[in-house]
């Protein structure tokens, strides 16, 4: 199955067809929350998804089972901000894809550019996304 439409769907919403609904496959479950865009008043340099939101949506999720024994976590973020007249902007985060040896969400810093994957379990579905993005 092609990762095309995860990175190019335009809208809001996952496609239905004949043949059923688009389905997450990983980050399937997760916690939704709304969120405010406030400029705090100073300069900054940000533009585009900044510019005409003030409002949207977090989503926290894990892209695995959560080993309480380990411990391991892999906690990832999208964050969808809403905008008048045109689709929403989005952009997602999170640590490693092998997680953290951690059950604090945010014992680390996120970031939308991921390390590249060192459990060779895992090389399939990295070699899967950079079918489409460099950026996994």
């Amino acid at each position: 199955m092609s990762q095309k439409p995860v990175f190019d769907t335009v809208g809001d919403e996952l496609e239905c067809k004949w043949d059923g609904c688009r389905n997450k496959t990983i980050h399937a479950q997760g916690m939704v929350g709304r969120i405010v865009w406030e400029n705090n008043g100073m300069q900054h340099p940000y533009s585009g998804m900044f510019t005409g939101a003030d409002s949207g949506f977090i989503r926290m999720s894990v892209a695995k089972p959560t080993d309480t024994k380990t411990p391991n976590l892999a906690p990832g973020i999208a964050v969808k901000l809403l905008r008048d007249g045109m689709d929403s902007a989005n952009f997602v985060a999170m640590y490693e894809v092998e997680g953290q040896d951690d059950l604090n969400w945010f014992a680390n810093s996120f970031n939308n550019h991921v390390s590249d994957v060192k459990n060779p379990l895992l090389k399939p579905g990295e070699a899967r996304f950079a079918t489409q993005t460099k950026w996994i």
